[in-house]
């Protein structure tokens, strides 16, 4: 859930960093791919479930969104920091399907 506080902050960065006009629709770009990825590598980490063990799941995919959030700071476009969230949400669909395995 912390994860989401992200969504106004980039709309924002988003807006600042584009040099061109069009500044909604590479937001909205952002957000779409971001979900869409999302639902996909949830789908394959939970597949994985039955042959990794759930907490070596969650702890990779955990280091793995930690580790692309860093880089969007050092972004001087709009481009970079689109990327570094779609891969990051590649890791947060392990984190999805993971803490949600756990807790049933």
């Amino acid at each position: 859930m912390g994860t989401q506080i992200l969504s106004p902050i980039l709309s924002l960065a988003v807006s600042e960093l584009s040099r061109a006009g069009g500044a909604e629709i590479a937001a909205g770009q952002a957000f779409a791919l971001m979900g869409i990825i999302s639902a996909i590598s949830s789908v394959a980490f939970g597949r994985l479930n039955g042959r990794i063990p759930i907490r070596q799941i969650l702890i990779i995919a955990c280091i793995g969104t930690g580790l692309l959030y860093l880089p969007p700071i050092f972004a001087t476009s709009a481009g970079p920091i689109n990327n570094f969230y779609r891969y990051d949400r590649l890791f947060y669909g392990g984190i999805i399907t993971s803490s949600n395995s756990l807790v049933g």
